[in-house]
């Protein structure tokens, strides 16, 4: 699948905060208690996990892996 394809790419906690935070649901405050990272890290690594993500999606768009 291509969301499994791209988590595979991503650094250690990008996949976990974008697991944590779109595929489980959970919300910041809980990703926050559960890693021990502060709030405003969570939504930075949210933030940059999101882009790494877009950087990896144009990439396989250009090798027409998807």
């Amino acid at each position: 699948e291509l969301i499994e394809k791209i988590l595979t790419q991503l650094s250690p906690s990008a996949r976990l905060v974008i697991t944590l935070l779109e595929i489980e649901e959970r919300s910041v405050k809980e990703i926050a208690q559960l890693t021990g990272w502060s709030v405003p890290l969570v939504k930075v690594r949210a933030f940059r996990a999101r882009a790494e993500m877009r950087k990896i999606l144009k990439r396989m768009a250009r090798e027409k892996y998807l």
